[in-house]
């Protein structure tokens, strides 16, 4: 039986619950109190409060709770955690997102990002949009949210394979309250070190001011084995967030946030490979070039990341609806340097620049009734301008040589008008549907200089969309859900940067990608509520791909025919007794190629798609007890596997394919009267060397031997950790 006849059948089996009796129509409203670990999570996927266990999609919620048990304060901590998303890490400050195989390798991002009510990053290719995602410390989280399958319907562009949001702790009016956390930790032979903090002042009776900051020094674990030098990828990580919340009446609450994340880092995390000299193929199995964990450089690079973030929000309750408007500007700025020195004994310099202003506006009915509505208008404004340098160090141009420049400023604009209904037909049985129109303008400016020889190109870009959902949903009981969900979303095309040298070889502008997803799937409460389980089957065609294609040195955006994801997802939580806690996830993903990519790229109809792995899991066992009086214990081990991957394609090397890898985290401690944590913990306590991404690298020391046969590096995740971190509440 295929997954489509599996989903068919799964949605007839929602629908034919209209013959079942009627109760009360208020199962999705939010408890009261604050929800317990697992089932009980109140989320927002459908932008209102409901408990996980009622939401008719894929939705993984990390907690604060997991969060500081784990330690998983970053996307390489909690990744693991979420069963079908992949981190793929390629360079220092730089993660691209990926949820149930939706990655070609192109600039624009599938996977959305938003932190509270303020989207993140950009819907433009022009913008690198696929490598701006914030990896904000989940210190004082309240969760982290990741929607699975196409989020176009609520939460618009750039969301093909999911949204993944930070929910921050809003500030508490009810009292004064504050934390403090110290971390000192080892990577091999350097240390490094974490300090952070919240505090929750109450102003009156009816506001509050949260701030929340972090400073953290990760080690070096590369060492560069021509010049020498040991550890030299080590990076820094502040931030700094502040929030003010004023309800001057029980229905009127505004909440001011801003958020400062500076990210600094030097070297990369990248161990150099042997390869075929004639063909630039990498030696199977993958043999480091000079060993483990080594590189070449002639020079160091850096990256320096600014993000900002601004955020207004108004939440009024009419009685009748309840009005929300959300406002935000966000800026990104980098800055990097890399070592070129195999083409022409240069360096590469480059800037990018991210302004983004946002406007949302909706209206929503109350929930428990019969039939329940929201309808919203959105409008985005975003500027970016990349700049990006070759400069000579010596011959054959001379040091100091401005051998190539580029510019190129971007301006994209959209408006979008979006709503849902949903309705009860019995309180066992609703429907929702939702559909959203919008329509983007762009403009891009290109300007190049190669040795003197110019192009300055303008190209104007647009186009309108729409997506949709319909999501049928049948609760047998209060504790069981079965749902089945088909929706669709899109990415937006836009102008192409253009080549001095081959102006007309290039496409001056690349079409949207869009897909159509289904899933269907059941989550459920056992055993008194000891057991939480959630499993989902998901079908997913891709069409128009977008890629990127390197046309005389320049990387462009070209469509690529089509793809399609069909996948596997479960996660569960077991409680036999009070204080033991096991949960587990695990994700089997077939993303492939359907047809053959544009020849620049090489792909034929059946590659698999990029550095997804097939399987994919984890499993956490955790034990808690008391030791007297106020004082409880707790250990835990955690286990987490990444199944096989290909690289990107290529039309000279091929994908290569990256082995498997699991690696097991330990952690152990003691809680004082809830005020005092003392914890111990070792990530990857068996030193996996685990390969995050594959790509070239341009250094004359890498292992290439000219820009047409460039070296190869793998990306490799942080070795064997181990730490103690300190913890004092108020």
């Amino acid at each position: 039986m295929n997954t489509v006849t599996k989903l068919s059948l799964l949605a007839g089996a929602a629908f034919a619950a209209l013959a079942l009796p009627a109760a009360s129509y208020a199962a999705d409203a939010a408890p009261a109190a604050a929800p317990a670990e697992g089932s009980d999570v109140v989320v927002t996927a459908n932008k209102h409060d409901e408990k996980l266990r009622n939401v008719a999609q894929s939705v993984t919620a990390v907690t604060e709770r997991k969060i500081e048990q784990l330690q998983a304060f970053s996307f390489a901590d909690y990744a693991k955690f979420v069963p079908g998303l992949t981190l793929i890490a390629t360079a220092p400050g730089q993660n691209t997102l990926v949820l149930r195989g939706l990655n070609s390798g192109g600039d624009g991002s599938t996977v959305g990002t938003y932190i509270d009510e303020a989207p993140y990053g950009s819907s433009s290719s022009l913008a690198n949009g696929a490598l701006l995602p914030p990896d904000v410390d989940a210190f004082d989280m309240q969760r982290i949210e990741v929607d699975k399958g196409p989020q176009g319907t609520l939460y618009g562009a750039s969301t093909l394979g999911g949204l993944l949001k930070f929910v921050t702790n809003p500030p508490d009016p009810s009292h004064f309250g504050a934390e403090a956390e110290v971390t000192g930790d080892e990577v091999g032979n350097e240390a490094g070190w974490g300090a952070k903090g919240m505090v929750n002042i109450p102003i009156g009776s009816d506001a509050a001011l949260r701030i929340v900051g972090s400073d953290v020094s990760t080690p070096g674990y590369i060492d560069d084995a021509v010049r020498h030098l040991s550890d030299v990828n080590n990076s820094q990580e502040q931030g700094l967030r502040g929030s003010f919340l004023w309800q001057p009446i029980s229905a009127l609450t505004i909440r001011l946030t801003a958020i400062a994340q500076n990210f600094d880092a030097v070297g990369s995390n990248d161990e150099d490979l042997q390869i075929n000299q004639t063909t630039g193929v990498p030696t199977e199995p993958l043999t480091p070039l000079f060993g483990p964990l080594e590189n070449g450089r002639v020079l160091s690079g850096f990256e320096h990341i600014q993000n900002r973030l601004y955020d207004g929000t108004v939440g009024w309750n009419l009685g009748w609806g309840t009005l929300t408007s959300a406002t935000s500007y966000g800026t990104y700025d980098s800055q990097t340097l890399d070592d070129t020195t195999l083409l022409f004994n240069s360096k590469e310099t480059a800037s990018l620049a991210v302004t983004k202003f946002t406007e949302e506006d909706r209206l929503s009915s109350p929930a428990g009734q019969q039939l329940e509505w929201l309808a919203g208008f959105y409008y985005t404004k975003e500027n970016a301008a990349l700049d990006q340098n070759v400069i000579g160090l010596g011959a054959p141009f001379g040091a100091g040589t401005l051998i190539e420049l580029a510019q190129v400023t971007s301006a994209y604009q959209e408006e979008a008008g979006f709503g849902t209904l949903t309705y009860h037909f019995t309180p066992q049985f609703d429907l929702a549907l939702g559909g959203r129109y919008a329509h983007n303008d762009q403009t891009s400016t290109t300007f190049e200089n190669v040795l003197g020889s110019t192009i300055l190109e303008h190209g104007p870009s647009s186009d309108s969309s729409f997506t949709y959902s319909v999501a049928p949903r049948w609760k047998p009981n209060e504790d069981t859900t079965v749902y089945a969900r088909i929706a669709s979303g899109y990415q937006p095309g836009g102008p192409n940067d253009v080549s001095v040298t081959a102006p007309n070889a290039v496409p001056r502008t690349f079409n949207p990608d869009s897909v159509i997803s289904y899933e269907a799937g059941v989550k459920a409460d056992a055993f008194e509520h000891k057991l939480s389980f959630d499993a989902d089957a998901f079908y997913i065609d891709w069409y128009d791909i977008q890629l990127i294609a390197d046309i005389d040195n320049t990387g462009v955006d070209v469509n690529g025919g089509r793809a399609r994801s069909e996948g596997v997802e479960a996660q569960a939580t077991f409680t036999p007794i009070d204080g033991l806690v096991f949960s587990g996830n695990a994700a089997y993903t077939d993303a492939r190629l359907t047809t053959n990519t544009n020849a620049l790229l090489g792909g034929k109809a059946g590659d698999r798609l990029p550095f997804t792995p097939d399987w994919a899991g984890a499993l956490d066992g955790a034990y808690n007890w008391t030791i007297s009086g106020d004082i409880r214990a707790f250990a835990g081990v955690t286990w987490s596997y990444i199944g096989n991957r290909v690289s990107s394609f290529s039309p000279t090397i091929g994908q290569v394919p990256l082995p498997s890898y699991n690696t097991w985290d330990l952690r152990a401690g003691v809680n004082v009267r809830r005020n005092w944590t003392i914890e111990v913990f070792a990530k990857n306590v068996g030193d996996a060397r685990g390969i995050s991404s594959l790509g070239e690298n341009l250094s004359a020391n890498g292992g290439g031997s000219s820009s047409a046969i460039p070296g190869e590096s793998v990306t490799i995740i942080q070795p064997r950790t181990v730490g103690v971190t300190l913890t004092a509440r108020y």
